[in-house]
């Protein structure tokens, strides 16, 4: 199995979908349960590089970091042997986790009232993923037993 952090980094954003796969991307073999693609924009002038990963959740741990000690990405990828990397996740002025966050069953920061943090991507302990609406993220997890979740929005399309 892999792990994947989630740690403070720049220029990489992190935004959960389910199959089926962004139409248009060829996707690449990273590792065993994940794939890859790139998508070269230009927005308002701007170059902007888009990373698609694809990862299956029967074969990869998603598993967040929490870096307030703001190591170097080297030294957190030689500790914990990761496959890959992402910011994942909101932050406050003083760096705190904005959202939801569970990782390995453990709840890491409250849920957030805010309306644009409108969804929460979820894996459950028999590694299903599931996008919810937080509003009914209560009711599913009363049902469900999470492993992993991270809430973010807003969502463009209703689950």
């Amino acid at each position: 199995m892999s792990d994947y952090s989630t740690i403070i980094t720049k220029g990489v954003g992190f935004m959960p979908a389910l199959e089926p796969a962004p139409i248009g991307l060829d996707y690449v073999p990273l590792f065993d349960g994940g794939k890859v693609s790139t998508l070269d924009l230009k927005f308002e002038g701007k170059r902007i590089l888009l990373l698609a990963v694809m990862l299956d959740p029967a074969k990869v741990d998603l598993k967040a970091t929490l870096n307030k000690e703001r190591k170097s990405l080297a030294l957190i990828c030689d500790r914990q042997q990761n496959a890959l990397i992402v910011n994942g996740s909101y932050f406050d002025l003083e760096g705190n986790i904005v959202g939801l966050l569970i990782s390995e069953g453990e709840q890491l920061a409250r849920i957030s009232d805010e309306n644009k943090l409108s969804g929460i991507f979820t894996i459950t302990t028999d590694r299903k993923a599931y996008i919810i609406r937080k509003d009914d993220f209560a009711g599913f997890s009363s049902t469900n037993r999470i492993r992993f979740a991270i809430q973010g929005g807003p969502l463009v399309i209703e689950p």
